[in-house]
């Protein structure tokens, strides 16, 4: 469970007055599980197919950079262990480390066959359906430790029923294609023709100007899914800087995307999640949300004005199934902290109003034992209980940028002292200082706007900021672009 992050309680009663209008199932009024985790609006994934070198150089870095996972489906044996590589294909020590880094591996099938061209077979037959699709989970799930392969992308989006009854002996979900978005309720059928959607561009792409139409194109598209609360997928293939974009587009290379409109995209979409309008996560977690939820049985233990307890459990297995839901949960009127526990894992959470009474919310476990709910009283002095206890230094937002950037920082408990933030160019001159000066225990946030700067103003480029208090110092890079 997970403290809601904001930094103010009156935060909470502003950002979460229509939380009841998301829920998408209740027991008796008292505990709801909303459609999407920490309910968002709804749900977004990013899927990249068949393994290649671009998504480790290029994608990894643009979607760590905005803390978005994405689903990298891969074709085993066209993967080697080390340079050179097959064509434009990776290495399995690229996706190893994508999958080290949370971002999910799953199956694009061994070769890349029409699947239902095929013969249904065995697991040990070649050129057949079994053995495409239980081969290349054996081979991913041996080759990437310590995680299941959950999720398959059908080649060429090529499935029909037999297809489909052969994947649901081996994943949780596969991937087609449609132009709309997934409902937040899908049947079992639905979860083996999951809807995705691929950009398609219109020629000449001569500058990034040309692909302008595409990008508000998408973003629309998106936002529709985001108004109708469902599940976006987008399918990827190459994603290269634009100056090697029309060396593809001449190869015929299905629709390349470039960087600089991978990157303006995220920062868009960033702006949707910060604003808790879309949850950005892997095709497996979507997937495993939307199933716990849907088998969910919440069963009320004991009700009384001081204390609530129930249980949530599914029928799903465990080892899989193990991602948290997010539940809202109605508590008494005369409550205004709670603390909440659930298998020696407590967290304390305020209370916050909407016109359907007082709630809390909580991630909570299906199958993990049961919940514990008591009011508590906070006094001022521990509403510090939010501060990590180290420092923490976050990534600038938005980033890139013009012609201003937000950098939050946290200084942790127990510290004091003169805290300061400064922007350095790339040969080290110092270009301003955001702070200088003493600071509490808390969470911060400083602006860096080019337009207060005096004198002539930064050219675009690599810019670095530098926090430093006492003996903690730590450096993050940005980037201007005018």
């Amino acid at each position: 469970m997970k403290n809601m992050k904001v930094k103010l309680f009156s935060k909470i009663l502003v950002l979460l007055m229509v939380i009841n209008l998301n829920a998408a199932g209740q027991t008796q009024d008292l505990v709801y599980i909303a459609k999407w985790f920490g309910n968002n609006s709804s749900a977004f994934s990013f899927s990249f197919d068949d393994g290649l070198k671009s998504h480790y150089n290029n994608v990894r870095p643009i979607l760590n950079q905005f803390n978005f996972k994405g689903t990298f489906y891969l074709l085993p044996p066209y993967l080697t262990e080390t340079e050179p590589t097959i064509w434009r294909y990776g290495t399995w020590q690229m996706f190893q480390t994508l999958a080290y880094e949370g971002h999910e591996i799953g199956s694009h099938t061994l070769n890349h066959f029409y699947l239902t061209g095929l013969t249904v077979g065995d697991t040990s037959t070649v050129n057949t359906i079994m053995y495409e699709l239980f081969q290349s989970k054996k081979i991913i799930e041996q080759r990437v430790a310590n995680k299941k392969c959950l999720t398959l992308a059908y080649p060429f989006a090529d499935h029909n029923a037999t297809v489909d009854s052969v994947a649901k002996l081996f994943y949780e979900s596969a991937r087609a294609v449609g132009i709309d978005a997934n409902n937040f309720n899908l049947n079992e059928n639905d979860f083996f023709s999951l809807k995705s959607y691929s950009v398609h561009f219109s020629l000449p792409r001569n500058t990034m100007d040309d692909d302008l139409d595409e990008l508000y194109s998408f973003m629309d598209w998106t936002e529709t899914s985001i108004d109708n609360g469902q599940w976006a997928i987008m399918m990827v293939h190459d994603v290269v800087p634009f100056s090697e974009l029309g060396d593809l587009v001449a190869q015929g290379i299905y629709e390349p995307i470039s960087t600089e409109w991978f990157t303006d995209y995220c920062s868009w979409l960033k702006n949707k999640s910060d604003s808790s309008k879309v949850w950005v996560a892997t095709i497996s977690d979507v997937t495993k949300y939307l199933r716990e939820r849907q088998s969910a049985n919440i069963d009320l233990i004991s009700v009384t004005d001081s204390v609530i307890v129930f249980n949530i459990t599914d029928n799903l297995s465990n080892e899989i199934y193990n991602l948290p839901l997010t539940c809202l949960i109605k508590v008494p009127e005369n409550w205004n902290a709670v603390y909440i526990s659930q298998n020696n894992l407590a967290d304390t959470l305020f209370v916050f109003e909407t016109d359907s009474g007082k709630f809390v919310q909580a991630n909570i476990t299906p199958d993990k034992g049961f919940v514990l709910l008591r009011s508590i009283i906070i006094s001022s002095a521990d509403l510090v209980f939010n501060v990590p206890s180290e420092f923490i230094l976050r990534q600038n937002y938005p980033n890139p940028f013009n012609p201003s950037t937000k950098i939050e920082y946290v200084i942790p408990i127990g510290l004091k002292n003169i805290v300061t933030l400064k922007v350095y160019d790339m040969l080290g001159n110092e270009i301003a200082t955001l702070v200088n000066e003493f600071k509490e225990p808390g969470r911060y946030e400083a602006e860096f706007n080019l337009e207060q700067l005096p004198g002539t103003k930064p050219a675009s480029g690599i810019y670095f900021y530098r926090i430093q208090s006492g003996n903690f110092n730590q450096t993050r890079k940005m980037i201007l672009l005018r």
